[in-house]
This record gives C-alpha cells, structure tokens and sequence, in this order.
C-alpha cells in the first residue's frame, strides 16, 4: 500500500524547489546592475578604473597605474582633480594621465557614445568624498551643455550604491569636465554606461 505521506512529501518539496528557483531568476535579474545604476535607460558597463589614494612609499609610476587606476596623493590640502575629456577623434577609452599626485589627472574617452558616468566609494566604512563637478565650456558649443547630473560639492556616502555624477550624449563636440575631489576616502571606483539619451532617473 503507497504512502499518502510519501506523494504529499514529494509535492512539497516540488513546490518548494520551484518557487525558489523563480525567486532565485528574479533576484538575479533585479540585481544583474549595481544599485544606483538599475534605471531602464542605463545599459551595460562601458569601461571603468578606480582612483587611489597612494600608500605612503608607493613611489612608481606609469606601469603600476595597469590603465585602469589613477593614483592621488593626500598632502594635507586639496587631494585633486581629474579631467574628463570627451573627443570624438578618440576611440575606447584611456588613462592618458594616471599620475594625480601632481592633482591632475586626466581621462579620455571616446564622445560618440552616449553614456552615463557614476562613481561608488569604497574602502573604510569611516570613509569620506566630497565631488565637486564642473563642465569646462567649449566656445563651439552654444548654448554650452550641462553635463553635471550633481551640482555643487556633493558629500558622497559609502553605501554600496553608485551616484550618478555627468551624462553626455553623442554630439560630436570635444568637451570637457572636471571632477575636483576631496575627503577622507582611500579608494572609489568610477563606471562608464550606456545611455540611451532619455531622462529617467
């Protein structure tokens, strides 16, 4: 005689395997993009690089910067800043100046994509930065564009989350923007995404 225990069992572990699995492909697809950068109109990672706050006897240059890091040195004033420039004549994506010890430093990327840059700050959780965006005004372009999403110096937590800092559409225009930092932080990554141009964050 079968065991009406046995099938009730067998049905109730079935259930249970199943709404898992679909729990676990719907978090997956919530979670595919990091917070902050989940908006339907952001699309995937372009390229990124971290900016570092260099340890005291870290004295080499070039190599040691693998294209993808920018090294800043915390004297007791200003920390730096990075240029941002965006040309239509460069294609991909460079760390042309990693060195930000001398507080410059700079980026280029190519302007033909429209896209969407956002930086998360990590490290000590006692971390802090302060970003202070702003666009360097072409002469060609009129009415100059507003790239800055931020306005003013923003105090930027570590939480996790990405905050989007500037946009810039694919316009053909050589432009340029500064992002002035500060604060206590040692390390935070920066992330270039696609973009598809409309406002729906």
């Amino acid at each position: 005689m079968k065991d009406p225990v046995s099938f009730k069992s067998f049905f109730s572990v079935l259930t249970v395997v199943m709404v898992l699995g679909i729990f676990a492909i719907t978090t997956n697809n919530v979670n595919a993009k990091p917070p902050g950068l989940r908006a339907s109109c952001l699309g995937k990672k372009l390229f990124n690089y971290n900016v570092i706050v260099k340890p005291n006897e870290w004295e080499a240059f070039g190599e040691a910067c693998n294209g993808a890091r920018i090294f800043m040195d915390d004297d007791g004033g200003s920390i730096g800043r990075i240029s941002l420039v965006f040309d239509s004549a460069f294609n991909n994506f460079s760390v042309t100046d990693c060195d930000g010890t001398d507080e410059l430093a700079e980026v280029r990327v190519d302007e033909d994509v429209a896209q969407v840059v956002a930086i998360r700050l990590l490290g000590p959780v006692d971390s802090t930065l302060q970003l202070d965006c702003t666009v360097v005004t072409d002469p060609t372009v009129t009415p100059p564009e507003d790239l800055c999403i931020v306005d003013g110096v923003q105090n930027i937590p570590r939480n996790g989350a990405f905050v989007r800092i500037s946009q810039n559409l694919n316009d053909d225009d050589l432009e340029n923007i500064t992002y002035d930092v500060d604060g206590d932080f040692h390390i935070f990554q920066v992330w270039h995404v696609e973009w598809d141009g409309t406002n729906c964050f």
